[in-house]
């Protein structure tokens, strides 16, 4: 599929309307969503590995006490 400059200003934007805000446009063009959706699995994942590099840390934490 060839994506034109348009799709990919879209998608960027919503990926940065996830990541920043947390909130979706009212109005968008093509590739918005698919961009809004990528950035929230962004956001979950990057709130996953985070979670988990905490608990690791504390598991160390208890180890060298």
């Amino acid at each position: 599929m060839m994506m034109n400059k348009n799709y990919m200003k879209n998608f960027k934007d919503g990926v940065a309307d996830a990541l920043l805000y947390g909130n979706m446009a009212d109005e968008y063009g093509d590739g918005y969503k698919a961009g809004y959706d990528f950035g929230l699995v962004m956001y979950a994942q990057s709130r996953l590995d985070m979670s988990a590099e905490m608990e690791n840390e504390h598991a160390l934490s208890k180890v060298k006490k």
